[in-house]
């Protein structure tokens, strides 16, 4: 979420100050994150007059009442909000792939255990393990409720790894349906935690975000990059078996080697254009195209699947 989403929480608290009083304010920012973060601020109390969101162009426009909505989540509701727009996807943060929010305001009012892990995202900077415990569970949850049904299935674990080999050996192939392993949701708690954390404090008129590396981020020379994971994609057993066919450089994403940052080898059947070969064709690398090491993984759990936008 960006800083100018923010700030238009602190200007309309600050117009509130003054006398007389608006009776309504009106946002013309169509962003999501400003109605998701204005709607919680209504339900806490922060915005007390009515709050109008106004999106939609030509015949679609229309006002949102973000008073209603705020007054309908309520407080708790209203709490889980802010950390759990950043943790299922904002514009900082990445998504789970496939799964949307409809089902977020429903779990936040009806699931206790959900509400109370995206409400303890961002009180503070700190990743104690309670906090990736709770967030753990949570995202268990969120992969057992129907979005279409309206329906909460039961919850056979609170173990994301666990939950893996379960809806895997249920017929889910496809290992972006498949939710984040530990390593990687861990990354993401951090990420949520952050941002969570700069909107909780939005009101703070000289709020000076500390920096988001080692909060999910790292920061190169080109800039700030997301920081998936600490372990390989894959045990190495796995990581073997990829190879490719391309028929052109293999130096985009089309490319299975590329896309997984691996070097070609002599298992694949790509053409002789192949920018990408390892150093002997035919051998095994035992690191990736940025010279990491593929250290062996002996629990498969560790298999994973990148959250993305």
């Amino acid at each position: 979420m960006e800083e100018a989403d923010q700030r238009l929480i602190l200007h309309a608290y600050c117009a509130l100050q003054q006398t007389p009083q608006p009776d309504v304010i009106i946002s013309n920012f169509p962003d999501t994150d400003v109605m998701v973060l204005a709607s919680a601020a209504c339900g806490l109390g922060w915005i007390q007059t009515r709050c109008l969101f106004y999106t939609g162009t030509g015949s679609k426009a229309r006002y949102i009442n973000l008073t209603e909505i705020g007054a309908k989540l309520g407080k708790t509701a209203s709490e889980g909000l802010i950390g759990a727009h950043p943790f299922t996807g904002c514009d900082s943060t990445s998504s789970f792939k496939g799964r949307g929010k409809s089902g977020v305001l429903w779990l936040l009012q009806n699931n206790t255990t959900f509400c109370s892990a995206m409400a303890s995202l961002g009180k503070d900077l700190d990743h104690p393990d309670c906090l990736f415990t709770c967030c753990e569970a949570a995202t268990c949850i969120f992969y057992s409720f129907n979005a279409r049904m309206k329906k909460l299935s039961a919850v056979r674990t609170h173990s994301v790894n666990e939950l893996r080999k379960i809806m895997f050996g249920s017929g889910t192939s496809d290992p972006e349906k498949l939710p984040p392993c530990q390593d990687a949701l861990k990354k993401k708690v951090k990420r949520a935690n952050y941002q969570a954390f700069l909107s909780r404090n939005c009101l703070n008129q000289d709020q000076k975000p500390p920096s988001p590396e080692g909060h999910g981020w790292t920061v190169t020379d080109t800039g700030l990059e997301m920081d998936w994971m600490d372990v390989p994609p894959a045990p190495s057993a796995v990581l073997e078996m990829t190879c490719c066919g391309c028929k052109t450089d293999c130096q985009s994403n089309r490319c299975t080697c590329f896309k997984n940052n691996f070097k070609c080898t002599g298992v694949c059947s790509c053409t002789s254009d192949c920018q990408n070969q390892s150093k002997q064709m035919g051998v095994v690398e035992t690191t990736n195209v940025n010279n990491e090491p593929i250290s062996d993984i002996e629990d498969s759990d560790t298999d994973t699947s990148s959250d993305t936008d």
